[in-house]
């Protein structure tokens, strides 16, 4: 009885070997596939998300050309803006030059016009002492002589 159960033992042991075989070659072959199905989903989703990333940074790369472009403007109007602040201050400074000497002017004017009246009003009363003492002698030999 022991050679049949051997017999049979192998005999079932070559039918397991060979159905091992088999299954292991499907679930290769199916494990392949489905790792191949997934390595394709992978390439998918990832070239989907690249394109979506790449759009983005072209989105944000057309925004921050716009607000550059933008900002240029900007400096190029306050350059614009700053020289002529610097123009008007130097034409102001001009201005305020010839004020000052229009004002010094006056003043020496002024001055020279008050000394010219203080001399004028001086010889003024000098000339008047001179007329009231003349007067007072008229008078005098005026009565002497009455």
């Amino acid at each position: 009885m022991e050679t049949a159960n051997k017999a049979i033992t192998t005999k079932d042991l070559k039918k397991t070997e060979v159905l091992l075989q088999d299954n292991m070659t499907e679930m290769g072959t199916r494990l392949q596939g489905n790792m191949n199905e997934m390595e394709v989903r992978l390439e998918d989703k990832i070239a989907a998300s690249e394109s979506r990333l790449e759009e983005k940074i072209n989105k944000t790369e057309t925004r921050l050309n716009k607000k550059i472009d933008d900002l240029a403007v900007d400096v190029a109007v306050l350059k614009v803006d700053v020289a002529e602040l610097k123009s008007d201050m130097s034409s102001v400074k001009r201005t305020q030059g010839l004020i000052l000497e229009t004002v010094d002017g006056i003043a020496g004017m002024l001055r020279d016009d008050k000394t010219e009246s203080l001399a004028v009003e001086h010889a003024i009363q000098r000339r008047e002492k001179r007329l009231n003492s003349h007067e007072n002698r008229t008078d005098f030999l005026e009565a002497r002589s009455a």
